[in-house]
């Protein structure tokens, strides 16, 4: 594998390519071959979690983790070891690559499917759980096919509790918009208020939230950086676009030991 196969592999068009920032370094090994259409903020959200959690020596499941750039960048920033889960093959295929260029096919195991969120097997052997912009596509690109938002929202809560017993903390976050679909919305107003009371009533008896972060942008620099929620900050802001509007969660597993 070269790293033209590379960029190739992460230039492949389907519905999540060039979804995530390649991480750093493999940026370093394909410079000026690789296109990069998108980003959504992947540096600003991992420097929240960086901020709240110490990495070092853990262990880390990554559930649907696209192009790997959380992935890379934990083990970058100490984390042990990787189990990356991906139902795109590409995108699989892509991280596993990767991984052998960078010598860290030893730390990253690469599952080519989709994560089960019904097979206990797993139960709490790692520290860390990253499960983003996942489950508000339950019953689209995996699962089964719900019929009604309220079913979707229920087993949005299922699953993330079911994440949640696989590990300490869980750093969490979730679309405003069933399928990504803004005719579908899983809150009447579409407020971060809204989003915060939901998970919490729904993790209360399993996880703690730990810290929720919240996107601010600056307005000279127009930069943007996750902060805890103020009075200011946790009203919906249509300026920034409706990514930026999803709150991040650190939860801890109650029951973790």
């Amino acid at each position: 594998m070269d790293e033209q196969k590379l960029s190739e592999l992460y230039s492949r068009i389907s519905k999540h390519s060039q979804y995530q920032l390649p991480a750093l370094d493999i940026v370093g090994l394909v410079e000026g071959n690789m296109e990069i259409i998108h980003q959504h903020y992947e540096r600003e959200r991992l420097d929240f979690l960086l901020r709240k959690i110490n990495v070092e020596g853990k262990r880390v499941l990554d559930i649907g983790g696209n192009t790997g750039y959380f992935s890379f960048e934990l083990l970058n920033s100490g984390a042990r070891s990787v189990a990356f889960y991906e139902g795109n093959e590409d995108h699989a295929e892509f991280v596993r690559e990767a991984a052998e260029l960078l010598n860290l096919s030893g730390k990253i195991k690469v599952h080519s499917q989709y994560f089960s969120f019904t097979d206990n097997d797993t139960h709490s052997e790692y520290d860390i759980v990253l499960l983003l912009n996942v489950l508000h596509h339950v019953g689209d690109d995996y699962g089964e096919k719900f019929r009604t938002i309220s079913s979707a929202k229920s087993e949005i809560i299922r699953e993330l509790i079911f994440a949640s017993e696989k590990g300490e903390y869980v750093f969490f976050q979730l679309g405003f918009n069933w399928h990504g679909d803004r005719n579908m919305p899983l809150f009447a107003n579409g407020t971060k208020s809204e989003m915060i009371s939901f998970v919490q009533d729904g993790i209360k008896d399993y996880c703690d939230i730990l810290h929720v972060g919240i996107a601010e942008r600056d307005e000279s620099s127009g930069t943007i950086t996750y902060n805890e929620p103020t009075c200011w900050n946790i009203k919906r802001d249509d300026s920034i676009g409706e990514f930026l509007n999803r709150p991040l969660f650190i939860l801890r597993n109650k029951f973790f030991a």
